[in-house]
């Protein structure tokens, strides 16, 4: 969930997902009326770089959150997730810092949905430009 509010209330790191900046957001699908609704929730990991000249469009966090999910749940595959990370976005950090100085400003650019399905859980991850 992130660093705590500082002592003004504000957030380090202002989530795309919640109205008041909160990195969750839920959500029911139902299908039919006689069903059971499907449960999902969407999640932005937020680390202690993020927003940072290391994590400037906060990645680590959810790279890092992942990692270990799959480390438990053995039918997660990152191996896509892998891909985007190394093809969507550049490695070298430092020009997002010019960008930065130049008055760019970043958000998350990537959330990690997590559903409870019948037949279990079921992991999907966005990837923002």
């Amino acid at each position: 969930m992130g660093p705590a509010p500082g002592p003004d209330g504000n957030l380090k790191w202002k989530s795309l997902l919640g109205v008041e900046g909160s990195p969750i957001e839920y959500s029911w699908k139902w299908n039919t009326a006689a069903g059971k609704p499907d449960v999902r929730y969407t999640t932005e990991a937020i680390g202690s770089f993020t927003g940072t000249l290391l994590d400037p469009l906060n990645q680590q966090a959810t790279l890092e959150m992942l990692h270990r999910i799959a480390d438990f749940v053995p039918t997660v595959d990152l191996t896509w997730t892998n891909h985007f990370f190394a093809t969507l976005y550049d490695h070298d950090r430092s020009k997002y810092a010019k960008e930065a100085a130049a008055g760019a400003h970043f958000t998350t650019t990537v959330v990690v949905a997590a559903e409870w399905l019948k037949n279990g859980l079921n992991l999907k991850t966005y990837f923002v430009p």
